[in-house]
């Protein structure tokens, strides 16, 4: 096995009947981790990460200030079966990412960032794509969730499925380190 990892922006609230939706309408194993932002889609593999990676990662989320953001029902790739909710504003999760490939360059997204995303649905037959939205806005209706980015984690994917690795939390800065 790969050993492959991510690198996911997670909120610091569990909405449990997002959970359920998306364990019911995500058929691949990456429904394991729980409601996310991917940040970079990839990353070291799991022997890679040394103690001066961890660092890196720590410096990045302690130097990055919890931020409120939103996620906007609902959107979906064209040419992919992928349904998804917009985290808005983008911009401080856009920052987060520049900061990332600062410390990591060769993750860099070269030329433009992708589509921030938080899937709710993936992998499904296509003739289920309009069902799937609607089962959403009957749940949830069409209103904005409001949330707070808490932590950035490295996920790992394993032969069981995916799992988050390391975490880090946003905001946390150990300052006995300058001294």
């Amino acid at each position: 096995m790969d050993k492959r990892t991510v690198i996911c922006l997670f909120p610091n609230e569990r909405i449990r009947r997002i959970e359920g939706f998306r364990q019911k309408y995500i058929n691949h194993p990456g429904k394991d981790v729980s409601f996310h932002v991917t940040l970079l889609n990839k990353f070291y593999h799991k022997e890679e990460i040394t103690d001066d990676v961890i660092s890196l990662l720590y410096k990045v989320a302690s130097q990055t200030k919890p931020f409120a953001f939103e996620a906007v029902p609902i959107s979906s790739f064209p040419t992919t079966n992928v349904i998804y909710l917009n985290p808005i504003p983008v911009t401080p999760i856009e920052e987060l990412v520049k900061n990332l490939c600062d410390k990591f360059p060769e993750f860099s997204h070269n030329e433009k960032l992708p589509v921030f995303h938080m899937t709710i649905a993936y992998n499904y037959p296509d003739n289920l794509k309009d069902r799937i939205i609607s089962k959403f806005l009957d749940k949830f209706g069409n209103k904005r969730i409001s949330l707070t980015a808490g932590r950035i984690g490295i996920c790992i994917q394993e032969e069981s499925g995916w799992k988050e690795y390391l975490s880090f939390k946003l905001g946390e800065y150990d300052d006995s380190s300058n001294t």
